[in-house]
């Protein structure tokens, strides 16, 4: 399943699939998500974002994003960045959307960087 999410879902490479694998915390951790992808997928499939809801927000609001995340993870992120009317794109240079797993303190320090903005 981790192999079907990143290769045939999200479109990485075999290489990525197995740079993720010859990291063995970080694979056993992924195949422990992975066991409710099938209602996960469902319940995305499902779900209708309403980017009019976003506009009305008055608070200033960072939307962090991994350069190396496919379109399917930075378009969503890009667009309700867009439809935002005080947004804080932030992207995180070189990293994808597992960064909680694979770099959590960089992660850590953007979020920090976005607070202490405020």
């Amino acid at each position: 399943m981790v192999e079907i999410v990143n290769r045939d879902i999200s479109g990485y490479d075999q290489a990525h699939v197995e740079r993720l694998r010859s990291n063995s915390r970080l694979w056993n951790h992924l195949r422990e998500l992975a066991e409710p992808l099938a209602d996960e997928i469902h319940a995305l499939n499902c779900f209708t974002v309403d980017l009019q809801l976003y506009s009305t927000l008055q608070t200033p609001t960072t939307v962090l994003y991994g350069t190396h995340s496919g379109r399917m993870y930075q378009d969503p992120c890009l667009k309700i960045a867009d439809a935002l009317p005080l947004p804080n794109t932030t992207p995180l240079e070189g990293h994808d959307h597992l960064i909680h797993l694979t770099s959590p303190a960089v992660l850590a320090k953007a979020i920090h960087s976005c607070i202490n903005q405020i």
